[in-house]
C-alpha cells in the first residue's frame, strides 16, 4: 500500500494511494479524496493520473 499528499497552490489539497496490489495480475486499486472546497478544479483527475503513472 502506498498513499501520497495531493498539493494544490503548495497546500494540502487531499489524498491518492494505491492498494491491493497484485503484481502478478498487474492490477491494483486506487483511491483518491480531496477537499470540498477543492472539488472542481481536476485535481482529483492529475493526482490519480499521476499514481497511476508512478505505479
Amino acid at each position: 500500500m502506498f498513499d501520497f499528499a495531493v498539493l494544490a497552490d503548495d497546500a494540502y489539497a487531499g489524498g491518492c494511494g494505491v492498494n491491493q496490489i497484485r503484481p502478478f495480475d498487474r492490477v491494483a486499486n486506487v483511491g483518491y479524496w480531496v477537499r470540498s472546497s477543492l472539488t472542481g478544479r481536476g485535481i482529483a483527475t492529475v493526482a490519480a493520473r499521476q499514481v497511476n503513472d508512478w505505479a
